[in-house]
């Protein structure tokens, strides 16, 4: 169970600091990260949770701001549905709005891959490739070329390698012909790459950033400009949808998994991966929690959230999957947010001993499937019938 925390911040109906209210001394720092605030005229008031339309609500945090990408201007809060347990913003930037807060947002800075092929690489580095190649030909299905004879050994004697490995592809299983892979969210299409140079499927992503997208379509992935609700794609028409950590910028999630749901094929499935608002990281660093983003993170999930509103959308044999958490880097970030330290400066410090090890304590304790994990992954079919 997460803390619920009051920040002692005065806001206005809309989430933003009243004049003459705001007590910055009690909080300690919570002041906006410039002083702007976001245009009354662009927030929106929802007054109940975006996934169950509950309305009996316990406020977590009232003084959100923005110290990762310090491009949002404002104060927000974020509530916790009594009901669904999902969190989310309250008042928040609108959709015509939000795409202001992405201005500093990293995929504008994210390199496409190289992909190397397999003559590229180093000679222990051709090792490793074939003995993946020959887990993902015993464990997914694949037919990868060169394999390792027996290299899925090697993954039977490292149970958290073969759940890493089996993440690295989204947990996908080897493409028949034709099957066609959508990834949402692209960002430069690294992803999408290795889908279809490496696994073999036909892919097409979906990425709002123009500059991103155009990197990805450089390399010859088909790209759609669209909103999610809102993409407008034709109906059974992918085998495989993938969402890593898109959800959560969403602001009706579940319109959107619906919207999936009829863009795949009856028996199609869709993998989602989000951060988990019952993370270790958020219960030791509260507002400074790395997990919030405010107020790009519209939607906090928890797992028993998440599944409710896949079933909602329709979908059926939903499903958690184990994956590495990456709880280091995430308390590392929670403690230089708290520290007030711009983590992308060139001489921002390292953590202490005490937070490297909570961090690494974390990650041994709840990889593989942990409801206090920071991030969880969940994937849900169409109904073949449907």
């Amino acid at each position: 169970m997460w803390p619920v925390i009051n920040d002692k911040q005065r806001l206005d109906s809309h989430g933003q600091p009243g004049r003459g209210n705001v007590r910055v001394g009690d909080v300690g720092s919570l002041e906006p990260v410039n002083d702007s605030v976001w245009p009354t005229e662009e927030i929106e008031t929802i007054g109940g949770c975006p996934m169950c339309a509950g309305t009996q609500r316990t406020l977590v945090h009232g003084a959100l701001v923005d110290r990762i990408f310090f491009a949002a201007p404002g104060i927000w809060q974020l509530w916790r549905c009594d009901g669904c347990g999902a969190g989310y913003l309250d008042p928040r930037p609108d959709q015509a709005s939000i795409g202001r807060a992405y201005s500093a947002y990293y995929t504008h800075d994210q390199a496409l891959p190289e992909a190397p092929g397999a003559e590229r690489l180093g000679v222990l580095a051709r090792l490793k490739r074939a003995a993946l190649n020959d887990f993902f030909n015993a464990h997914l299905g694949y037919r990868l070329r060169p394999a390792l004879p027996f290299g899925r050994l090697a993954f039977a004697l490292r149970p958290d390698k073969a759940r890493d490995g089996a993440e690295m592809v989204r947990h996908l299983p080897a493409p028949h012909s034709g099957d066609r892979l959508l990834d949402v969210g692209c960002g430069s299409g690294g992803f999408l790459l290795l889908a279809r140079d490496r696994l073999g499927y036909a892919v097409e992503g979906t990425e709002l950033d123009t500059a991103t997208a155009a990197r990805a379509a450089a390399r010859g992935i088909t790209i759609h400009a669209a909103p999610l609700p809102g993409m407008g794609l034709p109906d059974r028409r992918y085998t495989q949808v993938t969402l890593n950590h898109v959800l959560e910028h969403v602001h009706d999630p579940i319109s959107a998994l619906r919207e999936i749901l009829s863009a795949l094929v009856p028996g199609g499935r869709v993998w989602v991966q989000v951060p988990n608002l019952n993370g270790a990281s958020h219960a030791r660093f509260g507002a400074d929690s790395r997990l919030l983003e405010p107020p790009r993170h519209l939607v906090m999930f928890t797992p028993d959230a998440l599944q409710a509103a896949l079933q909602t959308a329709g979908f059926v044999d939903v499903a958690r999957l184990p994956v590495e958490n990456p709880a280091p880097s995430l308390f590392a970030a929670g403690w230089l947010i708290a520290s007030r330290v711009d983590a992308a400066t060139a001489d921002a410090p390292a953590p202490p001993p005490d937070i490297i090890a909570a961090g690494l304590d974390a990650k041994r304790r709840f990889s593989g499937v942990s409801d206090e994990a920071e991030v969880f992954t969940m994937i849900g079919f169409r109904p073949r019938d449907v």
